[in-house]
């Protein structure tokens, strides 16, 4: 598979979120990192070990937060609007859930979970005011994480856990949330998956990839048949409307969290980076001098390797990883 590279002499990045070309660092006040090397630094300081990002589609709103930290910070176009926290409850040990939501009328709404783990609310990013209050709460007993909203921002996707731990998503369709956010008080809907989710990744607005960890089997308590017989972490290609697997394979090493780049190929970003073909589950590109960790649940708070800062560009094919020295971008040339 061809592919270009980039390397960015860049040390001590903290967080990596796409802006065009750019890559835009904003754990670091929003400096800004370009493909040629061009760096604009900002001398805005945090006073907080924040260690993550995450964006609207726009870019205009980001929340900065720590991953297994209660704390997040929202800005606008680079302006702290105001604080934001989530449940003490297990926040060492899985990931904080945020994700921001395109509203016709309020534009941007934040999606996280201000007061229980288990109970996602909607808030007006602008004034903090919830589109999620006026009934009684009574949420499924989820733990809730890992927040991902589809390309044009049709489906929102939670990859959290449930006691035991067991890992699992519950998916949203976003024009529902407006008119019945009580849907936010279940598991939406969820494959009849009944083994644990390593991770999931949206290839388009019907279709989602869902991965299963390293010691599950996509067919195991399955009542859909095109699922038989594939074994441990396996890659489904999931019809959101529909509502079955369209296809899987069981992949030939542990996928981890994975970006979708078209039909054929998937990212996975356990221990580093490889591209998966996903008609024979073989790795066919591979980047082992690229540390992106051992992940393969919302669960990191027992990982003996840290996660890097990383972002995916899925709409250009390409992805950022940074370490000590530098930020190292791949760009792929997937044709089908």
């Amino acid at each position: 598979m061809n592919y270009r590279e980039y390397r960015i002499p860049a040390p001590n990045v903290r967080s990596l979120c796409w802006n065009d070309n750019s890559l835009i660092d904003w754990v670091a006040g929003g400096t800004r990192y370009q493909l040629d090397g061009k760096i604009k630094r900002s001398a805005t300081v945090y006073p907080y070990p924040f260690d993550a990002a995450v964006q609207s589609a726009s870019g205009e709103v980001v929340v900065i937060y720590q991953r297994l930290g209660t704390k997040g910070l929202v800005l606008k176009n680079g302006k702290i609007v105001r604080e934001i926290n989530r449940s003490y409850y297990y926040a060492d040990s899985y990931e904080y859930p945020i994700a921001v939501l395109q509203h016709a009328d309020l534009n941007d709404v934040l999606l996280h979970c201000p007061d229980k783990h288990n109970q996602l609310d909607l808030e007006d990013v602008a004034t903090g005011r919830r589109l999620t209050e006026g009934w009684k709460r009574k949420p499924v007993d989820i733990f809730h994480s890992r927040l991902s909203v589809s390309p044009k921002g049709t489906w929102v996707v939670s990859a959290g856990w449930q006691w035991q731990p067991a890992h699992t998503v519950a998916i949203y369709k976003v024009d529902e949330l407006w008119s019945e956010p009580q849907i936010l008080d279940t598991e939406g809907f969820c494959p009849p998956i009944k083994v644990d989710i390593s991770s999931v990744s949206f290839l388009d607005e019907q279709t989602l990839l869902i991965i299963t960890d390293e010691f599950a089997n996509l067919n195991a308590n399955l009542v859909d048949t095109l699922v038989q017989r594939r074994g441990a972490h396996s890659i489904g290609y999931y019809d959101l409307e529909n509502r079955q697997f369209r296809a899987t394979v069981q992949a030939a090493e542990i996928v981890g969290t994975a970006m979708a780049l078209s039909e054929r190929y998937v990212v996975g970003f356990f221990d580093h980076p490889k591209v998966f073909d996903c008609t024979t589950g073989k790795v066919v590109q591979r980047w082992p001098e690229l540390a992106t960790g051992r992940q393969t649940h919302s669960m990191i708070g027992r990982l003996d390797q840290a996660l890097p800062p990383t972002a995916f560009d899925q709409a250009n094919k390409r992805f950022a990883v940074a370490d000590e020295k530098g930020i190292t971008v791949i760009e792929l040339d997937v044709q089908k």
